[in-house]
Order: C-alpha cells, then sequence, then structure tokens
C-alpha cells in the first residue's frame, strides 16, 4: 500500500525541482523518479491539477530576433514583462512592435498514459467525452538591434605568377598578311561533378597558334567564367559549391599565358549571359554592392577587379546583351538568339542585325551568308553570320548540355587583307589536340 499523502508532498518537491531545470513534469516522469507504476499514478494522482500550482504552461522562442510567448494563464502584457519573460535585456534593443491578444481552443477530455520505447509507441489514451473550452494568450514583439555594425568587405584581385609560355609547334610562315583579329568563344571556366568544365588541352593549344599566328586582336567572344553558382536556372551539385575561386584562378592562369604570348595584341573581353550571372545575384540581393567603387575607380564586387583585367591591358566591355565590338564593318558579340536546328541561329543573328556578325553563345560552328542592298556602295554586298563553336568541354559536363548537343570546337580568325575581310575557319580535332587549317 501506498501512503498518497506522503507520495503527493513529494511530487509537489519533484515539480518544483523540474522548474528550476525547465524540466517538464509527465506521468512517465513522476513513475520514473518514485518507483511508481504509471497505471497506479493516474488512478490515484491528478497530475494536471498538481502541476498547474507550480508550473506556468508557458512556451517562449526566439526567431529572428522576434521573442514569442504563448501560455494559459498568466501572461506578459507589457514590452517589458516580455523581454523579462524570455530573458532579453531591452537596453540592447528598440522595439519596433508590441501586441498580445487572446484566442479560444477547444481541447479533448481525454488521458495519455504513453511511453516510447525502441521505435514504438504503448499505454493508452482514455476519453471521458466531451470538449473543454480553454482561452490561450498569446504575445509577440518585435526588435531591432540598437546598435548595427557594417559588414567589413574585403576585396583583393587574383594574381597568378604563370611561367613563361612555350611554343609546342614549330613555326610557321603561313600568317595572314595585314591584320588579323583571334576570336575565342565560351571557354567557361568552372568545376562542377565531372571536374572542370574548361578544357585545358585545347588552351594550350589556343596559346599555341597566339605564338604561330602573332594576331594583333584577340576577342574574348564571352562567358570566359561559367559562374553556376550564381546561376538559378539549374540545381547546383555539391561539387559546384564554392568552385568559383578555383574558377578565378585557372582563368587568371590562363589569361596571363595569353597576354604574355601575345604581348602586342588589344585583347578584350565581351560580357556574356554567364557574366552577367553575378551581377544580376548582386542587384537582386545585395543591392548596397551594386555601386561599390575602389578608389582607382574599379567596380569592387567586379570581374575586372577580381582578376586584375586593368593589370594585364585586357578591355571588359559589359553591358549584355547590347554590348559590341566593331572589327572594321563586322559586328563582333556574345548573342542571345538560339535557333532550334544547325543555321536556324545565323538567319535570326542575320534577320536581327542586317549586317555581318561574328557571334558565341550556342557552342556551334555556323557560318550562313546572305546579300543585301547597300545605298552607301548603291549596289548590292554579301553579309555574313559565323560561329566558331566554344572552348569549353562537349563531353556533357557542362550544365544544361549533353554529349549529343552538337557542340563543336574551334577558334575564328578576323583576316583583313587589302581592306577586305574574310573568315577562316579553325576547328579543332580532339583527336589530334590542334587546330585544323
Amino acid at each position: 500500500m501506498y501512503n498518497w499523502r506522503v507520495i503527493k508532498s513529494r511530487i509537489e518537491d519533484i515539480i518544483k525541482d523540474a522548474n528550476k531545470r525547465e524540466q517538464r513534469v509527465t506521468y512517465a516522469y513522476l513513475s520514473s523518479a518514485l518507483g511508481i507504476p504509471i497505471s497506479t499514478l493516474h488512478d490515484n494522482v491528478d497530475l494536471p491539477d498538481i502541476v498547474s500550482e507550480f508550473t506556468p504552461t508557458f512556451e517562449s522562442k526566439i526567431v529572428n530576433d522576434v521573442v514569442e510567448v504563448k501560455e494559459e494563464s498568466e501572461f506578459p502584457r507589457t514590452p517589458e514583462e516580455l523581454a523579462a519573460r524570455a530573458g532579453i535585456d531591452l537596453a540592447q534593443y528598440n522595439v519596433k512592435s508590441f501586441e498580445s491578444q487572446a484566442r479560444e481552443v477547444y481541447v479533448k477530455n481525454e488521458v495519455k498514459d504513453l511511453s516510447f520505447d525502441k521505435g514504438r509507441i504503448s499505454g493508452s489514451v482514455v476519453s471521458s467525452g466531451g470538449m473543454t473550452i480553454q482561452t490561450v494568450w498569446s504575445s509577440r514583439i518585435t526588435l531591432e538591434p540598437l546598435e548595427v555594425r557594417p559588414r567589413v568587405l574585403t576585396l583583393s584581385p587574383v594574381i597568378v605568377e604563370s611561367k613563361e609560355y612555350s611554343p609546342q609547334s614549330a613555326p610557321r610562315d603561313d600568317k595572314p598578311t595585314d591584320r588579323v583579329t583571334m576570336i575565342l568563344p565560351d571557354i567557361h571556366f568552372g568545376f562542377g561533378k565531372q571536374g572542370s568544365f574548361h578544357d585545358w588541352d585545347i588552351l594550350n593549344a589556343v596559346l599555341d597558334e597566339v605564338s604561330q599566328i602573332k594576331p594583333e586582336q584577340i576577342v574574348l567572344l564571352g562567358d570566359v567564367l561559367d559562374l553556376s553558382e550564381f546561376s538559378d536556372k539549374f540545381i547546383r551539385e555539391p561539387e559546384e559549391i564554392r568552385s568559383t575561386q578555383w574558377a578565378i584562378n585557372e582563368c587568371a592562369q590562363f589569361l596571363e599565358a595569353l597576354t604574355r604570348t601575345a604581348p602586342s595584341a588589344e585583347v578584350t573581353w565581351l560580357e556574356g549571359n554567364h557574366e552577367l550571372r553575378l551581377t544580376l545575384q548582386i542587384r537582386k540581393h545585395l543591392m548596397a554592392l551594386a555601386g561599390l567603387y575602389t578608389v582607382s575607380g574599379t567596380e569592387a564586387v567586379s570581374i575586372p577587379f577580381m582578376l586584375g583585367l586593368d593589370r594585364l591591358g585586357i578591355e571588359y566591355v559589359s553591358g549584355y546583351p547590347s554590348n559590341f565590338v566593331k572589327v572594321n564593318d563586322i559586328r563582333v558579340i556574345h548573342g542571345d538568339v538560339i535557333g532550334a536546328k544547325p543555321g536556324a541561329t545565323g538567319a535570326k543573328i542575320l534577320e536581327k542585325y542586317n549586317q555581318s556578325v561574328v557571334f558565341g553563345h550556342i557552342h556551334r560552328r555556323e557560318y550562313l551568308e546572305d546579300t543585301i542592298w547597300s545605298d552607301m556602295l548603291d549596289g548590292y554586298k554579301p553579309i555574313f553570320a559565323y560561329n566558331p563553336g566554344c572552348l569549353c568541354r562537349v563531353d556533357g559536363s557542362v550544365p544544361g548540355s549533353s554529349a549529343l548537343n552538337g557542340w563543336t570546337q574551334g577558334i575564328g580568325l578576323i583576316v583583313t587583307e587589302d581592306g577586305v575581310d574574310f573568315i577562316r575557319d579553325m576547328p579543332y580535332n580532339s583527336k589530334v589536340k590542334r587546330f585544323l587549317k
């Protein structure tokens, strides 16, 4: 037999001690503390009545500087009472708003005797029928810190010390005369599940061609950086997270070798849709950074600053998709249209610009000609749309591509002889790792 008067006194002491440790008191908790079966406690002790004498039934939480308290008995009616209940020092905050309201809820009249052990729930729920109406109060306060510390942003360009590039091929005597502009399309420096998006085999071959041809002008046709971390278009692989710095380092190494191999060439980088990803993410989520410039006048969070393009003497032409470079009468762009079939993109380009255009973006070689009337010449003149392909991997490793999408690797030359421009297409043969003339 149990002495329930003594047991209830012990229960009161247990509840007081549990309150100090913020321990929830249940029949299972008392059963363990007293060594009395749960069913016996149910039959002889009305736990809710005992607990209510000592334990205010409320809960508090802090989420994003918002303190919220819900309770059934006493409740805070002022910001000071609520802050004290949640352990918040109001001297460090400004109270933006405070509200306190009540609502009625319906509660089933039932007694639960449940326990959880080794993944199984056992016990019983005894219902006495009917419902009980309870008043539940909710108090809410919104705070903002009085002291706001500005975030310190430190940026510095990536400086890569690369070795002098040594040509892999013997000098040739077939260098075009007059002026040559080399077009380097869509490199996509980046990393993903299958390794790098860029292809160092073809990039080394590009450097070899630069050393042989010695172009007077080099145009990076856009999408030099992939910036997959800044895109919401595709689901990012875990390997792409925090890969941007590695891509910048690889890109800097190539640019360093390119400018050393062609020290007298005029090098221009056209912003493509992939470079634009960085600008768009800043405008969407960090507009305060969009107008920050270094003391030298370079935009702080930008590709030219991170890659030190001023130091390398590379001109960066932003403003995609309206940006372009003129090579005599030829408009050189990254491009923002894609045709469904081979040759369809070139047709759209000619219809849009009505002049000769060299473009990238689609990663496929295309060449399409047309003839238009020229008032200046008082006669007909031929125009063309030309895409040299890409310099990234074409085996499906780049996001959004597959090994069967028809991408082709290559570079292009705009050759000016005796005032006349023409295209030399140089596709890349990956089996022999060289460009075809």
